[in-house]
């Protein structure tokens, strides 16, 4: 949607709220006090001209939109941040793009890279160099592990001990963020190493069938080189080859049950074998009467918690490196890679070429999680997946935010210190 259609769309009707997507920046029109008879906000009225960005809209049938104001403290709103509100107090918020994009007063000059080849930059580095790599709105590594102990399904302690290491490491080896990979693979598996969604993804990080062909091509014999010390022919595979030794140095059970490498072998479509039926159990609910036939695969690095993991890293830091590559060389404005890490996880569900076409299809008003929703060609059960990642990612990232990774999971605020939300304290804010 243009920036116009949105103003026309904003100024016709309040029951337009579904058509201001999430990322779009506002400001109130009019003062906004207190519900009568609720408690004061702490940080007073929200006053007119406060401006502030979308975070989902509509929230409920009264089609009020979620916004996060510019400046809140904690307690300030919903999540610290937001609060809802009616569309019809709020407008477009145009940026000024010298003052409120941070944009450099020159940008560096388009590189040979731009035509050659991959830029040498990660996503954050490059928010580093615009001053755009502010994480006060965003958790700390210890509330991260805190939030995803409190939602994991298993044991914290086997969260601790066995994925947090995992993470760690594959995020240090392939230069990924590993706060966005903790939080995504909560999303994508609840780290579950065998669950098996309805389109036949499999693992922690979810991979097809297409994956473990295309990443077993970067990395194969990577077992060899490790037991070597040969060198790998290419970046991505001296990334795993790191990765795999660094394991099999500080904690070789977690490579039980590993090739070293990404491959499968042994395919199963019969669902009476009784290693298939053992495997489709894991499979996830509410895939229909007529679900995808999954094939199963005897022996499945999918199933290997660090081969997944280095599989996840290995995509995340491709797609970071395509991204970084648009901003880089101005295909991209440079405020709107503000929201990247929900940019990369977005694209790491609908593929890195979907992502790719909806951001060239998407508008410069807009952060990149916003086009990349808004723009990506995909189905509608597609387009909804993605609007729960969207969620779930920001909900797990954002600082002071507790709601959970999935639709239908309840807030486990106890397990935060929290006393349990009531109605009065949900309307006050």
């Amino acid at each position: 949607m243009t920036l116009s259609l949105l103003l026309l769309a904003l100024m016709a009707s309040p029951s337009h709220a579904a058509e201001i997507p999430a990322g779009t920046k506002v400001i109130l029109t009019e003062a906004y006090p207190d519900p009568e008879g609720a408690p004061p906000r702490k940080c007073g009225d929200l006053v007119s001209g406060k401006e502030g960005v979308v975070v989902a809209s509509p929230m409920n049938s009264d089609e009020l939109v979620d916004v996060k104001w510019n400046g809140w403290k904690k307690e300030c709103g919903r999540h610290e941040h937001d609060t809802y509100i009616s569309p019809a107090k709020l407008q477009i918020n145009v940026p000024n793009k010298k003052e409120a994009t941070k944009e450099p007063a020159t940008p560096p000059p388009v590189s040979k890279e731009c035509k050659d080849g991959p830029h040498s930059d990660s996503m954050e580095e490059l928010l580093h160099k615009t001053d755009l790599a502010d994480q006060s709105e965003n958790k700390n590594e210890d509330e991260i592990d805190k939030y995803v102990a409190c939602y994991y399904v298993g044991d914290h302690d086997d969260y601790l001990s066995k994925f947090k290491p995992m993470i760690e490491t594959a995020a240090e080896d392939f230069n990924v963020d590993a706060s966005l990979m903790k939080c995504l693979l909560l999303r994508e598996s609840q780290y579950d190493p065998m669950d098996i969604s309805c389109t036949c993804a499999t693992g922690l990080g979810q991979q097809v069938s297409q994956n473990i062909d295309e990443i077993n091509k970067w990395v194969s014999d990577s077992h060899g080189r490790v037991l070597s010390g040969t060198k790998a022919k290419n970046d991505i595979a001296q990334s795993w080859d790191d990765y795999m030794r660094e394991l099999s140095t500080k904690n070789p059970a977690l490579l039980e049950g590993c090739t070293h490498n990404f491959q499968k072998s042994g395919p199963i479509t019969n669902a009476n074998d009784p290693f298939y039926k053992k495997m489709i159990a894991h499979r996830e609910k509410g895939c229909g009467k007529n679900p995808t036939v999954c094939t199963i695969y005897r022996e499945d690095d999918r199933r290997c918690a660090a081969a997944s993991v280095a599989a996840t890293a290995a995509y995340l830091g491709m797609i970071d490196k395509i991204l970084a590559k648009a901003v880089a060389c101005h295909q991209i404005e440079w405020w709107q890679v503000d929201d990247s890490r929900i940019a990369l996880a977005l694209a790491y569900n609908a593929g890195e070429g979907t992502a790719q076409n909806a951001l060239k299809l998407g508008s410069n008003q807009s952060l990149m999680s916003t086009n990349i929703l808004d723009f990506s060609k995909v189905g509608k059960d597609k387009k909804k997946e993605m609007w729960g990642h969207f969620r779930a990612l920001r909900n797990c990232l954002q600082k002071g935010n507790y709601g959970s990774p999935a639709v239908g999971t309840p807030e486990k605020r106890a397990c935060f210190g929290l006393k349990p939300e009531t109605t009065a304290n949900r309307i006050s804010r």
